[in-house]
């Protein structure tokens, strides 16, 4: 298929793809007259792949070394769980700022509603954030 059909069937635009294939995380695509580029199925397996990587958090580097580990017949487990075991505890963190974040938020709004019926400006504990 080509670059466009690629891209759509990936789900992705034909900019990521060229770039995926730039720096290498995508081999370089057979080509055909006019220097068209062709993708079989390994492919669209190897940008799927890429694709969901991308969906959980992993970053291009996080990707690559993934990439390396598939290539050896298995020797490197440990490195795999490593780098996966790290964007774990990366995602539980961001979880435990965000709860942290719903609590002031929801702290401002009980205090917007506590002094709904005072002379207290509407806002001012935002007002003094800034």
């Amino acid at each position: 298929m080509r670059i466009g059909e690629f891209a759509i069937f990936a789900g992705t635009s034909t900019s990521t793809v060229r770039y995926y294939e730039q720096i290498g995380l995508l081999p370089a695509p057979r080509r055909i007259r006019n220097n068209q580029r062709r993708y079989s199925e390994a492919d669209v397996a190897r940008l799927g792949f890429i694709l969901r990587c991308r969906a959980l958090g992993f970053s291009l580097k996080q990707i690559r070394q993934f990439a390396k580990i598939a290539q050896t017949n298995g020797g490197a487990m440990d490195q795999c769980r490593k780098i996966v075991h790290a964007r774990l505890m990366s995602v539980r963190a961001r979880i435990e700022e965000m709860k942290t974040m719903e609590r002031r938020l929801a702290g401002l709004l009980a205090d917007q509603a506590a002094t709904a019926g005072s002379t207290t400006p509407r806002c001012s504990k935002l007002a003094a954030l800034a």
